[in-house]
């Protein structure tokens, strides 16, 4: 953040010289951290440096350099504010940020456009802003009139997903959401056999932040598994089943359909062909984005993706053989247009466009039963919640090996239902570091 805002300044006092006023525009967030560590910087060469607001700092870097600025110089934004500067600042929203502007914002960007100022964007242009310079942080973002600067960025983080993906890419809630806004998850799985993998999974949900995670498991199971938590909404896949079958399969999309949600399937289902030919039937037939897992990885699944839809495999090494015949990781994924999650000791990530990234956060004690079904689930609340598949994917096995590395500083082992009470806290800490 000091490095952006050194950067920043340089290149401003580089193109415009000495100009007489600078506003900046700062969100709550790391981007307006950007905007103020630039204002001490302006401070500092003597430039008239006005700071306004869009909303109270939070994040904790960025509070560091407001402590360093006088007040006299900080203004909330109100609709008293004149846009005067002759260079004005937009610090407002960072890469993370999608879909429409909301107030302040809105209203911001609105009066940036009609400034006759010159405009800076710090990293990424907020809405719809055409500024005259982008001044962009380690990596082009392709936005109009850019300069690329480096910051520090340690070449680590264009390989491996760490915390600096969870700070930007992780789903916000609005302070105007509602029951159902902040993501919906439908697990399926479980046979007469395996009764906890779903159940893991529904935990890893709403770990995720999902606000309704729904469960469909088969007659035989559901007695068991409604007890097990209030928090599940429990359904059963057909009368007396006892492993999934086609014939459940219009009631299973019935219910995604109606609950709008991330389908996570295979955890527990078994290897039955029935299971399996109905497994295909749901995945050909569903609209709804996809996490796909455990024994629901048939072989030859590649062959039934034929549209690129927000899905994510979450395979290890055996089951990767298993669908994917001669393809590497990269290359299935590319292939049929899906994200593929190989997990290991380390990580791989395959986006369909090609990307390739790696997790090594992690510790053995991960290997207990039931983990793989709780990343799963949390993959599907971060999907349902917004993220894309590729970040989704990565940023939960990153949360997920962090958390186990911080039970494992205090217990020997753990059950998948200690994991999820615990992976909360770990991404509050990451938010807030």
């Amino acid at each position: 953040m000091g490095n952006a805002g050194k950067q920043s300044c340089k290149e401003i006092l580089k193109k415009w010289k000495k100009p007489k006023k600078v506003q900046i525009f700062c969100g709550n967030g790391g981007n307006g951290g950007d905007g103020l560590a630039l204002a001490v910087e302006l401070l500092s060469s003597k430039i008239e440096t006005e700071v306004v607001l869009a909303n109270d700092v939070k994040n904790k870097d960025a509070k560091f350099y407001f402590r360093k600025l006088p007040k006299k110089i900080i203004k909330k934004n109100s609709n008293t504010i004149k846009f005067d500067g002759d260079i004005l600042v937009d610090a407002l929203l960072g890469v993370g940020v999608k879909g429409k502007l909301k107030n302040p914002f809105n209203t911001i960007v609105r009066q940036l456009k009609r400034t006759h100022g010159k405009i800076v964007s710090l990293d990424v242009p907020t809405g719809d802003l055409k500024p005259n310079l982008t001044i962009a942080f380690h990596s082009s973002k392709n936005s109009i009139n850019e300069t690329v600067f480096s910051i520090g960025v340690p070449k680590i983080a264009e390989t491996h997903f760490g915390p600096g993906d969870v700070r930007y890419y992780f789903p916000k809630r609005e302070q105007s959401s509602h029951k159902g806004k902040n993501g919906k998850v439908l697990i399926v799985g479980g046979s007469k056999e395996f009764v906890g993998a779903p159940i893991f999974a529904a935990l890893g949900a709403i770990a995720g932040g999902a606000d309704l995670v729904n469960l469909m498991v088969p007659q035989i199971n559901f007695a068991a598994t409604r007890k097990f938590s209030p928090n599940i909404i429990v359904h059963n896949f057909t009368k007396n089943s006892e492993i999934l079958t086609p014939a459940a399969v219009p009631e299973i999309l019935r219910v995604s359909k109606k609950t709008n949600s991330t389908i996570v399937i295979g955890c527990g289902l078994g290897q039955n062909p029935e299971t399996q030919k109905a497994v295909i039937k749901i995945i050909d037939k569903t609209c709804q984005p996809l996490v796909i897992d455990a024994d629901a990885l048939i072989k030859n699944l590649s062959k039934k993706f034929d549209t690129k839809r927000k899905i994510v495999l979450t395979p290890h090494a055996s089951e990767f053989r298993k669908i994917a015949g001669k393809f590497s990781p990269q290359e299935l994924a590319k292939k049929a247009g899906v994200t593929i999650l190989k997990k290991g000791a380390i990580d791989m990530i395959s986006a369909a466009d090609g990307q390739v990234r790696w997790n090594d956060s992690g510790n053995p004690i991960l290997t207990v039963g039931g983990t793989g079904d709780t990343l799963a689930g949390l993959i599907g609340s971060l999907l349902s919640r917004g993220a894309e598949p590729f970040k989704a994917a990565g940023m939960a096995a990153f949360i997920l090996g962090k958390t186990g590395e911080e039970l494992a500083l205090k217990s020997e082992s753990i059950t998948p239902q200690i994991l999820a009470r615990k992976i909360p806290q770990t991404i509050r800490q990451i938010l807030n570091s």
